[in-house]
């Protein structure tokens, strides 16, 4: 159960640190007030966590086994020894963020803690030991760097925490009351997820994290996945005079799905649509233009320059176009479909020819059209549109039914899915259609420019507007992945 904030005195220690207590003042025991929790979830699998004041200067020491740690600062700071390894815990200034330490013991070790009146510490420790790992057959990390971790000694290594990880932290700091079974599942789900990310920070296909905008780089990778805090997006690298917005239209772009409403001013992600053969929330073309004509028209600063990011699912399956829209399309021949290549979700009840489908996402592009054109007329009653910036893309194509699976995206990297159209229009933008090869990458270093900052060192994309460093030798990326297998591209030229 979750306990209240109280004293917590010498003799409530585990044993192990209650030998090896000292303290400043021999006749007074009180050591913390607040909360204080020291779990054996399962064998191998500890949890240590603290969100108290220290009420006096004292020592704790006990002498641990092999292990590997997992240690997560939320607030203040401490001062910690294993063995002859000296570390300083955390900040001091709560203008930093928080950060984690991993630290290998492959021996035993003196660990000492040192106390300091007056601080207040919100932590977590989960530590795992060679029991845990030798109860689950696990063998040896596959991963180089995470095998060069856990078979090291006293070799500590920082790692930054996710926004989503944040979050568990502060559950585990605040649980919800259940009683001992469910509190130690609760518990122990959430301490694995940090022993899990921590790992996964350390190993080799991260070090990279923050010198570009790939995928293997900023690693967001997956629906529904927070971006993390220390991830600054485009919104945060344009000016302070500029506000910003963004209004999205399908439900794992919501704050709720990617926590990143807080980068912008203005943050619309109201999906009141569903689907009609699966619980995926959207918002049609229409609505969306409607919402981002109210914030240009009402909610705007004329007075400040403005970045406006607006994200239309149409046209995206199932294919439902509209009326008048689905009529818009006709096709001679029939082509018999086969059900085993769709998704259930995709099929329509009563349609047996596959250009059906065809003509009704034929028709949601037509439609998508003409709700882009009413949101450029919107905007130029309002502001010079010659003045501004205009940059249209999408994030994959579609196949038909040119390969193993129909009517579909995002599983494989065929020329379909991922060539996408990029039009850029605007102030010093050269007229005329690249040949060059131009990647998702470009569009921050893009849009940074025109707004007079220099792109980052660490971003590999270029300024579309003028055409340089789209060379005919460049290479570009692509990736795909459904289920376990994952394909990945490097495209160069007519080249793949």
């Amino acid at each position: 159960m979750n306990q209240p904030d109280h004293i917590i005195r010498g003799d409530e220690l585990p044993a192990p640190s209650r030998t090896g207590l000292r303290l400043s003042d021999g006749d007074d025991d009180r050591l913390f007030y607040g909360r204080v929790k020291w779990a054996q979830l399962r064998d191998g699998l500890s949890l240590h966590w603290s969100d108290c004041q220290e009420l006096q200067d004292f020592v704790m020491e006990n002498t641990v086994g092999p292990r590997l740690s997992f240690v997560l600062f939320l607030q203040g700071q401490s001062r910690v020894d294993y063995g002859d390894l000296a570390l300083t815990l955390g900040h001091a200034s709560r203008r930093h963020a928080p950060e984690g330490v991993a630290v290998a013991m492959n021996e035993p070790v003196l660990f000492r803690r040192q106390a300091r009146r007056g601080s207040h510490i919100r932590k977590l420790v989960v530590s795992l030991t060679p029991d845990w790992f030798q109860a689950r057959g696990e063998g040896s990390a596959s991963d180089g760097a995470i095998h060069r971790f856990m078979t090291s000694h006293l070799a500590p290594r920082v790692w930054k925490p996710s926004s989503r990880l944040l979050t568990l932290a502060e559950q585990m700091l605040n649980p919800p009351g259940y009683d001992e079974l469910l509190e130690g599942l609760y518990l122990e789900s959430r301490a694995l997820d940090i022993a899990c990310e921590a790992l996964v920070s350390l190993g080799d296909g991260t070090a990279a994290a923050q010198q570009g905008l790939r995928p293997q780089e900023h690693r967001v990778r997956l629906l529904y996945q927070h971006v993390d805090s220390d991830l600054t997006l485009l919104p945060e690298m344009l000016p302070d005079a500029y506000q910003t917005a963004a209004v999205v239209s399908n439900m794992v772009l919501t704050d709720e799905a990617m926590a990143i409403a807080s980068r912008f001013d203005h943050f619309d992600d109201y999906v009141d649509q569903v689907e009609p053969r699966r619980q995926i929330y959207e918002r049609r073309a229409t609505a969306t233009t409607d919402a981002a004509l109210r914030w240009l028209r009402g909610a705007r600063d004329p007075e400040r320059p403005a970045f406006l990011w607006v994200h239309y699912i149409d046209p995206h399956g199932p294919y439902r176009p509209p009326d008048p829209w689905e009529t818009t399309f006709h096709h001679d021949a029939p082509v018999a479909i086969d059900e085993s290549r769709m998704s259930d979700y995709m099929l329509e009840p009563g349609v047996d020819d596959g250009l059906v489908y065809v003509d009704r996402y034929d028709a949601e592009i037509a439609y998508l059209d003409v709700e882009l054109g009413r949101l450029l007329e919107g905007y130029a009653a309002l502001r010079p549109i010659d003045a501004a910036l205009v940059l249209f893309t999408a994030d994959h194509g579609e196949s038909m039914m040119e390969h193993e699976r129909w009517f579909t995206h995002g599983y494989q990297v065929y020329e379909e899915i991922v060539r996408v159209p990029l039009w850029v229009r605007g102030p010093g933008v050269l007229a005329g259609r690249q040949r060059a090869l131009a990647s998702g990458i470009d569009v921050v270093p893009t849009i940074l420019a025109f707004t007079g900052v220099t792109p980052p060192s660490r971003l590999s994309g270029v300024d579309l507007r003028n055409g340089q460093g789209l060379s005919a030798d460049r290479v570009v990326y692509a990736e795909a992945q459904q289920n376990a297998i994952a394909w990945r591209a490097a495209i160069q030229g007519d080249r793949k």
